[in-house]
């Protein structure tokens, strides 16, 4: 039985025409309802409707795990009444976000699957949030969750290298075009939904077999 269930890229918000809408983290005010799914992949086999539609659904509620976390670590802010003047040193002034000071993004998070009519068997999902895009892996519950988490942390830098793009996850559309690209990766570092340990060695050993079968131009 392969160890990962499944692999799906996606937005943490709803994007229509690569515009982020009001909902989510825009304003912060509504968890996402839907997002972009720019990648599924799934190593149990799905009929293709279904497998859509629960990429979805998986990626809808990875996003909204990660609007609860948002929320669950919102500085509290004490509501100041109309009467109370400005000036009063009593009085603590709203806390500044420095999340998006820093550039690049990161958050990461993990959240149980019930079984439904599509998914046999409860599952572990564990999603990270790089730049502008969500990367979340399905596990079975047995599943070694720290290589788990570290295959997520090092996915980014691998789709960099077979995409040539240095921010591959500010850019994420590219998916779509090139799916082709992102299955070479998953063949090269999730063989058959098998998670490696991956030590610097064994990491350099894979690229250079990779870039060996990468047809000459």
């Amino acid at each position: 039985e392969n160890m990962v269930f499944a692999l799906i890229v996606h937005s943490s918000t709803p994007v229509l025409n690569g515009v982020e809408s009001a909902t989510g983290e825009k304003d912060g005010t509504l968890p996402p309802e839907s997002v972009d799914v720019y990648f599924s992949f799934f190593y149990e086999k799905i009929s293709g409707k279904e497998s859509d539609e629960v990429a979805q659904a998986i990626a809808t509620s990875a996003a909204r795990s990660l609007w609860q976390q948002k929320e669950y670590n919102k500085p509290f802010q004490p509501r100041q009444s109309s009467t109370t003047s400005r000036s009063n040193p009593n009085i603590a002034s709203p806390a500044k976000s420095s999340s998006k000071q820093s550039g690049e993004v990161k958050a990461d998070g993990m959240f149980y699957l019930p079984p439904s009519k599509v998914i046999s068997s409860s599952k572990i999902v564990l999603w990270r949030l790089q730049e502008l895009t969500m990367y979340t892996i399905v596990c079975y519950p047995d599943e070694n969750r720290l290589l788990a988490g570290q295959f997520l942390k090092a996915l980014p830098r691998y789709l960099s290298d077979q995409f040539k793009a240095a921010s591959i996850s500010a850019t994420p559309r590219e998916f779509f075009f090139r799916p082709d690209d992102f299955v070479t990766v998953l063949h090269q570092f999730l063989p058959g939904g098998q998670l490696l340990f991956m030590s610097d060695d064994f990491e350099k050993q894979l690229k250079r077999e990779s870039d060996a079968a990468q047809p000459k131009s």
